[in-house]
């Protein structure tokens, strides 16, 4: 894949964690020279932050050819009654 931006990513990749009594999900970018680290979603569930972070992953993968990821298959089933962005 040929790109015009000279800082384009190698890969990414999204992290859940628990602060403060709230999940957050965090996106690593990964560059030539550095990676990047930001937060991107802040929920009171661990199931809500994880279907977040699998769609962020997803996302942010959706244009590379082959990302190697696998998003599993709860994704859908994960988005019940109780999802909310």
């Amino acid at each position: 894949m040929s790109s015009h931006y000279p800082d384009e990513a190698i890969s990414a990749q999204t992290s859940v964690e628990k602060v403060d009594g709230q999940w957050r999900v965090y996106v690593e970018v990964v560059f030539p020279d550095e990676i990047k680290r930001r937060e991107v979603g802040c929920y009171y569930s661990e199931k809500k932050a994880r279907v977040a972070a699998k769609w962020i992953q997803y996302g942010v993968n959706i244009n590379w050819e082959d990302s190697g990821q696998d998003l599993g298959q709860d994704t859908e089933q994960d988005l019940g009654q109780d999802f909310e962005p």
